[in-house]
């Protein structure tokens, strides 16, 4: 804080070229500038760090429907995977689109309600040396 105080200090008392100043600084003149700005816009409040924290989420899921997915996994006689919720949810909310069906997975996979499959082990390919032919097409 102290550096951008003394850095704006300089810039208004004009003793150097902006160039000249953000070297001094050791910062990049794109900086000098969102400094000289926010200070312009805000005062000595806008040299404070700023948040880097988004100012909306939009593709956060509603509760409703995260509570709905999960039900209708759990509370369902069969057990439904993410097309067939995905159907259900459409039914069940008409006015709001549903959930990707990756979305889907990857919320019943946070609750702990999907098990990750197995990765078949590959098997290594015989490398025994070939036996020498005689005559042609001998196996």
């Amino acid at each position: 804080m102290n550096q951008k105080l003394t850095f704006i200090a300089d810039y208004l008392q004009r003793r150097y070229n902006f160039t000249q100043l953000c070297r001094a600084y050791g910062i990049s003149r794109k900086t000098g500038y969102k400094w000289v700005d926010r200070y312009n816009e805000q005062g000595i409040k806008g040299l404070w760090n700023q948040s880097r924290k988004p100012y909306s989420h939009p593709f956060v899921i509603p509760r409703a429907i995260r509570k709905a997915i999960v039900d209708l996994r759990q509370n369902t006689r069969l057990t439904l995977g993410a097309k067939k919720i995905q159907v259900r949810l459409k039914a069940q909310f008409p006015d709001i689109s549903p959930p990707a069906i990756s979305t889907i997975n990857k919320v019943l996979a946070s609750e702990g309600l999907t098990k990750k499959r197995q990765v078949p082990r590959r098997v290594p390919r015989d490398c025994s040396p070939l036996d020498e032919a005689t005559e042609p097409n001998q196996l």
